[in-house]
């Protein structure tokens, strides 16, 4: 009998629950190139992992072992994709809606090609909890994206697509928690969350405009949330989170850029000595009984006087 037969006989002896302990400190394209094809247990164990893809900053030849062997052996099995949108992957190699068990992705440096490719494939996550969608900085998208399909397990999402969003309201959103967006109104933002995420309790959001329309009641479910907003006149800001949300336990307004109006009276906040009280005086934080946290940043003072 060989040396190598020898190892592997006693390689052999480990039981299953120790090799899976083992495989999870190792990448998916280790532990296939190392013991896939040895024999049949192995085989099998390995085709009944959950696999979790990370193509982040990977060379042509690992690439080409997860699009050409990987992929198409264990498609049902992968349970998390991260890539970045290069070299048209995503479109002519890489199918996400095969993916059927997945339920983490993460996609960066997203063109518009492959964001109009892509949206319409995640109605076949129907298992997705997490989505994170980043498009590349300079990326210039005419028309506002639709979101058309239901997700119904979605707990997290992560929209940075530099551009409105809208999603259609005949959808359903009953376990999303954790919602951040980068360009949104008031308005659609509203009724969304009113209506179609009765468990979402935390929201990032970048308004760009809108104003709240009189069907919205009060949103008593939202816990934290963390505002930009550069285009909004701060008063008509203020006045919409007030009337919306009086049960948030945290509460964070980046005011950078903020048009300021008559209308909005903080010349006698800042003439005040004790700026604190009257800020809260100010915006009527004490109908907000729930309220642990608060923080308003880059107020302009200058710009006020």
């Amino acid at each position: 009998m060989s040396s190598s037969q020898i190892k592997l006989s006693k390689f052999e002896l480990i039981p299953n629950e120790v090799l899976l302990e083992i495989f999870e400190y190792l990448s998916p394209y280790n532990i296939f190139q190392a013991f896939y094809y040895l024999n049949r247990r192995y085989n099998d164990l390995l085709i009944s992992l959950h696999v979790r893809i990370d193509l982040l900053n990977k060379y042509k030849k690992i690439f080409d072992y997860y699009n050409y062997f990987l992929f198409p052996l264990v498609p049902y099995n992968i349970i998390s994709f991260r890539c970045e949108d290069i070299c048209d992957r995503l479109i002519y190699q890489i199918h996400l809606s095969e993916f059927i068990s997945l339920k983490y992705l993460t996609i960066s440096n997203l063109n518009i090609e492959t964001l109009q490719i892509i949206i319409p494939q995640l109605s076949k996550l129907q298992k997705l909890i997490y989505l994170n969608l980043q498009t590349r900085n300079n990326i210039n998208i005419e028309n506002e994206i639709i979101f058309q399909r239901q997700l119904p397990l979605i707990q997290t999402c992560i929209l940075n697509l530099n551009k409105k969003i809208s999603f259609q309201n005949e959808h359903f959103y009953p376990n999303l928690k954790d919602l951040i967006l980068n360009q949104c109104n008031i308005e659609d933002l509203g009724l969304f969350i009113q209506n179609y995420t009765p468990q979402l309790q935390h929201l990032t959001v970048t308004l760009i405009d809108g104003k709240i329309p009189d069907e919205i009641d009060k949103i008593h479910h939202l816990e934290s949330l963390i505002i930009n907003s550069h285009t909004i006149p701060f008063h008509r800001l203020t006045n919409s989170i007030f009337n919306l949300f009086r049960d948030l336990n945290r509460l964070s307004i980046n005011a950078t850029g903020i048009e300021y109006t008559n209308e909005t009276t903080f010349l006698e906040v800042f003439r005040c000595e004790d700026i604190c009280d009257r800020l809260i005086y100010q915006i009527h934080l004490s109908e907000f009984i729930s309220l642990k946290y608060l923080t308003i940043s880059n107020l302009n003072i200058e710009t006020l006087q």
